[in-house]
């Protein structure tokens, strides 16, 4: 054998723009150097198990992403509560009345004092805010629907995404597996 020549039993060789395997049965004798059956489902099972894996990966990884979301999304909402206390001197949700005392508290006031600008007494129009562009929802919430609300008190992990105790100032995510957070 010449050098850097390749051996006759490792070399591919081509008829009629065909390429066949070595030991695959000659042309004209009937046989075909096709795939068999099995080795098609041994190839279709190895995909299923790859494909089976790849989408648990791809599930973990979304709901990390999504949880990792709502940390910061958690952080962000309680520092603009806090920036907002230090302007007017009350948690967003009430007003104050000319006498000096609050309203009762209210979600939708909440959200709006929260995304607009608002005077010292908390009515809308003012000098201070916006402290939010947009009111993010809890994709964790129970009911989709209501994932950009607010509830009143301590969260329960039903209804609204998330909780808001106006008298301690406290903000959580109203879900059963991250309102502890």
């Amino acid at each position: 054998m010449l050098a850097g020549a390749m051996p006759t039993s490792a070399r591919l060789t081509c008829r009629r723009g065909a390429f066949r395997r070595p030991g695959a049965s000659p042309p004209g004798s009937g046989k075909t150097g096709a795939f068999t059956l099995l080795e098609i489902l041994v190839v279709v099972v190895m995909l299923g198990i790859l494909a089976a894996v790849v989408v648990v990966q791809v599930n973990g990884a979304t709901r990390e992403a999504r949880e990792s979301a709502l940390r910061a999304n958690l952080r962000n909402i309680r520092n603009q509560i806090k920036i907002y206390h230090l302007h007017h001197g009350m948690y967003p949700g009430y007003k104050k009345r000319p006498d000096g005392s609050l309203t009762s508290w209210r979600s939708r006031r909440f959200i709006n004092q929260l995304l607009g600008k608002t005077h010292r007494d908390g009515t809308y129009g003012g000098e201070y805010g916006p402290y939010l562009r947009k009111f993010p929802a809890n994709d964790f919430a129970a009911n989709p629907r209501k994932a950009a609300v607010v509830r009143m008190g301590e969260p329960n992990g039903k209804g609204p995404g998330w909780a808001f105790n106006p008298y301690t100032g406290s903000f959580r995510a109203n879900d059963s597996e991250h309102q502890s957070w």
